[in-house]
């Protein structure tokens, strides 16, 4: 009998063993499916221009930015509203990371009539 018991307590620590490796793999996978559900989404971002800003500074900054991984630009605002004429330049970023909405802020701000942009997650 004393073998029997000796022989249940050398079980136990691998029933442990795997029951820990179990529930850190089911943390890392949780944590790689929430990290790729976060890129998932939408992001839109307005760009702030100085106010002395042309129709052709909006133009050139559409054009230099749009087509970089995941980010498109908005079809240019043909009301003549005052946000319009304020914020003419609006960039979409779907599906993208962090690195995409970065490569995006790095493209507007070497722009000289940008001078912010805000986002909004949708």
């Amino acid at each position: 009998m004393a073998d029997g018991m000796a022989s249940e307590r050398a079980r136990r620590p691998a029933r442990t063993g795997v029951a820990g490796t179990l529930i850190a793999g089911t943390l890392i996978a949780g944590t790689l499916i929430a990290g790729t559900a976060c890129g998932a989404g939408r992001t839109d971002i307005v760009v702030v221009l100085k106010p002395d800003a042309t129709s052709a500074d909006a133009d050139r900054i559409r054009a230099s930015c749009d087509g970089l991984p995941h980010v498109r630009a908005a079809a240019p605002d043909t009301t003549a509203t005052a946000t319009a004429k304020r914020y003419p330049v609006r960039f979409s970023v779907i599906g993208g990371s962090a690195e995409d909405k970065n490569r995006l802020y790095q493209c507007l701000t070497r722009d000289p009539a940008v001078t912010g942009a805000s986002e909004t997650e949708s």
